[in-house]
């Protein structure tokens, strides 16, 4: 399937399962009438948000209240769906 034809039918900015093997995550990010989609998160990678310390270091090590911009995977990787 063309990226063209899957985020067509796509919803903005809610992200879903990837099921491509390489990433966790998958999102179309829309933002001031553009469209952008965006692949992130590792799919071989175990991610335990429940756990304080390791949401506390991801977000520390990746910097992410600095992360502003919907067109970047650390964005969606800072806030969606876990940390």
């Amino acid at each position: 399937m063309s990226v063209k034809s899957l985020k067509s039918k796509m919803p903005c900015n809610k992200p879903t399962r990837a099921n491509d093997g390489k990433h966790d995550y998958k999102v179309k990010a829309c933002k001031d009438g553009e469209e952008k989609l965006v692949r992130y998160g590792d799919a071989s990678m175990p991610n335990r948000p429940d756990e304080p310390g390791r949401r506390k270091a991801f977000r520390d090590r990746h910097n992410c209240d600095e992360k502003k911009d919907k067109f970047k995977a650390g964005y969606w990787a800072c806030r969606k769906p876990a940390w």
